[in-house]
């Protein structure tokens, strides 16, 4: 028995088939998998290390053995045995009482025929036998061990080892420093099938990596030219055709549906979808072709290819399984909305691989009621697990296949307009698509609609700042739903309510609208929105100077969050909690609220992102860091009014601490139109605080500052101030005294340029990158005329003509990198 190549990563399966052997009750161990997967060569190691068995070890090369009948005149002949052994009738008597392990090496071609062995399993018990094969012997003695492909866990795993090891074989090891991240997509493609991985590594003289990559849905990368492997081994699928031959015709047929699966899929699926019995399953799952893994059920990634390009489903069969998907979500979509969320939320987590599969031959096949009556409620599934962008593929792609103006066709657009309005800036052709959704669905009495299309006119309103009109929008949905007694929708609706009062400084009635959307949804156990609405009552507590009732309100974000499995939450919880730290002046939990955040920041938005930079430039500036501050800080540049009102203030501290009073000066400017705007005591205390900081630097006017010191606010621990006696007059009154001196006239430099919003910052990189209009809207999922009405809002922004003046002042400005 020779051994080519190392073994890597079975040292697990190694002391499992030792164990197993020395066992007295076994005497026959089948060692099964598919081809190429290392059986052979696990068995040639226990052919090494199991020697010193008092007769030895017996290796009988089954590759070339016609029918079962000539077995024992193969292993008769064999030389480890007496020479006067000549005949297979003399060989169980001389086995008798002889303690040795025969190796029978690929025996599945031979199958059903094992009636030979069973003599010698009676008579002969010292005798072990270990066989491999891609097929169970089926014998009532037989002992099994399904061989698994090699780990693929990153770039330590089995997989990759073994890569490493060929390509440094073939003088190509230095592309584990250059391509490992390649390189564990090519193993984990490959799902660690060794065989596999050898013959592609053999393609690292001629391609890279990458190449590779691309390149592995081709079957000619699974080819090997080596001399000196078994020929059954230089092509892989050859050993896929061979066992494709040796599988009955209902096997076949089963194993074609399968094929067209995505991922894993459960026991009921397959009986649901495919046209077999259970029997037919198991006998798959024997076979080691069915790979049953944690009550669910997969191919290999590499049978699933041979078989779909070999024989693939009828048209039949794809309609039944786009309907078995559909009715899935169908049936379990309305669990999004109330206590059944987190296991509606898992089991669609499970299945999305095949419910988008489903969804997109419905397309195809023209099944759009399937889709219709399933497509909202799934949305929200959509939406909450941060899927959106996959999401507007299937949306694009469903567009270019189904009638103009249909029901579906509204449906789709009216969910297509939702996520722009929520991804960036709303625009005329929002608008427009939004009105036109609307005629549609009043000319298809689509009345379920007609509500949420009112109500997403109501968010491009507040999108665009027009809070009141917003307000009136959401109003006119509230009355709707109402009507339909719809519980979800509305406390969905009054937190957007609250949310537009918020915007319009009426923090009384924005509280009330939290507070009765957060009621019905704990009553109703409605989790979508939930923590949106809880950190939105937490910024008004924290407006309002209330910390305890913040902190209470985020671990209620955090308790929901874990409960729901929603990290986006979870983020949201620990950057309220970083912030109240910050305001109370606690470091230490602010840094330890900072580590949880940076942790889970990969999967946040761009705000999320913004705000947490605010946070990393305060915590900086609690200890006494400015310099550190404004390297953190000058990298954004939010657009959301809240996160301004933050940034400019953190900007304005890191120039007091500075002693640059010029720049204090100009951010006190850029901060009293915010700070008159939103009306609260927090945002006209920190203002305040700033102009007292700057005429104690520049006239030595402390006055101010002592007054201040006598405000509630004052607690806060982020102002450094003593807070005695009781405060003399209000905040605002002291806003209006002070604003005149902080007029543009009395301004040291120019007012800066407009901020660009997060997807006009996305759209202007492209453009420094020379994309055209076409690829702007590709990469970014829109139409070419919403990235004209952007860069339109580009130029008048920055007031400039083209884009190559956009970009070279974008630059100069620190909007976008130098490079």
């Amino acid at each position: 028995m020779n051994i080519t190549t190392p073994l890597i990563g079975r040292e697990a399966e190694i002391e499992h088939i030792i164990r197993t052997l020395n066992d007295p009750a076994c005497q026959l161990l089948t060692l099964i998998g598919m081809g190429g997967i290392g059986k052979s060569r696990l068995a040639g190691q226990i052919f090494h290390v199991m020697k010193n068995l008092p007769d030895g070890v017996v290796w009988v090369s089954l590759e070339t053995i016609p029918t079962a009948y000539d077995i024992l005149p193969a292993i008769a002949r064999h030389p480890h045995f007496d020479p006067e052994i000549t005949s297979p009738q003399a060989l169980l008597p001389y086995l008798r009482d002889k303690e040795l392990l025969i190796i029978l090496d690929q025996y599945e071609h031979l199958l059903p025929k094992t009636e030979w062995l069973l003599p010698f399993l009676e008579r002969c018990p010292k005798v072990k036998w270990l066989i491999t094969s891609q097929v169970p012997l089926n014998l009532s003695m037989e002992w099994q061990l399904m061989v698994q492909p090699l780990a693929v866990d990153g770039e330590q795993s089995a997989s990759v080892q073994l890569f490493a090891y060929h390509a440094g074989r073939l003088g190509r090891g230095t592309v584990m420093d250059t391509d490992n991240q390649t390189i564990i997509q090519i193993c984990d493609h490959l799902e660690g099938h060794p065989l596999a991985i050898q013959l592609v590594c053999r393609w690292l003289q001629t391609l890279s990596p990458q190449d590779i990559l691309a390149r592995l849905g081709t079957f000619d990368l699974l080819e090997g030219r080596y001399a000196d492997i078994p020929p059954r081994q230089r092509n892989l699928w050859g050993i896929l055709r061979q066992l494709w031959e040796l599988l009955p015709p209902d096997e076949q047929h089963l194993l074609s549906q399968l094929s067209f699966f995505e991922g894993d899929f459960s026991l009921e699926a397959i009986l649901g979808c495919c046209d077999s019995r259970l029997v037919v399953v198991d006998s798959l799952v024997g076979r080691s072709l069915l790979i049953r893994q944690n009550e669910r059920y997969r191919l290999h990634s590499l049978i699933r290819q041979f078989v779909y390009t070999h024989a693939p489903p009828d048209e039949a069969f794809i309609g039944r399984y786009s309907a078995y998907y559909l009715d899935i979500v169908i049936k379990h979509a309305g669990g999004i909305k109330d206590k059944r969320y987190s296991l509606t939320q898992r089991l669609f987590d499970v299945e999305y691989a095949n419910i988008r599969k489903a969804w997109l031959n419905a397309i195809l096949l023209g099944d759009y009621v399937h889709i219709i009556d399933s497509l909202h409620d799934f949305f929200l599934y959509i939406h909450t697990r941060g899927r959106n962008s996959d999401f507007i593929t299937w949306l694009t792609f469903a567009l270019e296949r189904i009638p103009e103006h249909s029901p579906l066709w509204v449906w789709i657009t009216f969910i297509q307009v939702y996520m722009e309005s929520v991804r960036g800036e709303p625009s005329e052709l929002l608008d427009k698509q939004v009105s036109l959704c609307a005629h549609h669905a009043r000319r298809h009495k689509m009345t379920r609609l007609l509500p949420h299309l009112t109500r997403l006119k109501g968010d491009l309103m507040l999108g665009r700042n027009q809070h009141a009109k917003a307000i009136a929008k959401f109003e006119e949905a509230e009355t709707a739903f109402i009507a339909t007694n719809d519980v979800f929708e509305l406390a969905r609706t009054w937190n957007r309510i609250g949310v537009g009062y918020l915007y319009l400084n009426d923090l009384h009635r924005a509280r009330h609208y939290f507070h009765q959307s957060l009621i019905t949804k704990r009553e109703n156990h409605i989790f979508i929105e939930w923590v949106a609405t809880l950190n939105n009552l937490a910024q008004i507590m924290v407006f309002n100077g209330d910390l305890s009732e913040a902190k209470r309100l985020t671990a209620e974000m955090i308790r929901v969050s874990d409960e729901i499995s929603f990290s986006t939450g979870r983020i949201q919880a620990h950057q309220q909690a970083c912030f109240t730290a910050i305001l109370e002046r606690d470091v230490a939990y602010a840094e330890e609220q900072q580590a949880h955040i940076q942790a889970k920041l990969a999967v946040a938005g761009d705000s999320v992102r913004q705000f947490n930079v605010i946070h990393i430039g305060l915590i900086a500036l609690l200890r006494q860091s400015p310099i550190e501050a404004l390297t953190h800080l000058e990298t954004i540049h939010p657009t959301a009014s809240l996160y301004r009102v933050w940034h400019i203030w953190a900007i304005g501290w890191a120039y007091n601490q500075l002693g640059e009073t010029d720049k204090l000066y100009q951010q006190i400017h850029h901060l009293m139109p915010l700070t008159r705007h939103f009306n609260t005591d927090l945002f006209a205390f920190m203002t305040l605080w700033l102009c007292g900081k700057w005429t104690s630097q520049t006239r030595g006017d402390t006055a101010l500052l002592a007054e201040l010191a006598t405000h509630p606010i004052s607690q806060c621990g982020i102002f450094e101030i003593d807070h005695t006696g009781t405060f003399l007059g209000t905040l605002q009154e002291k806003l209006d005294r002070i604003a005149p001196q902080f007029a543009v006239t009395a301004l040291p430099q120019s007012a800066p340029i407009t901020p660009l919003s997060d997807r006009e910052t996305e759209i202007l990189l492209l453009v420094a990158q020379d994309f055209s209009n076409q690829a702007i809207a590709e990469a970014c999922h829109l139409t070419i005329g919403t990235v004209k009405v952007h860069l339109h809002r580009i130029y008048q922004k920055l007031g400039v003509e083209n884009r190559s003046q956009a970009v070279r002042l974008a630059q100069s400005q620190r909007l976008l990198p130098l490079s």
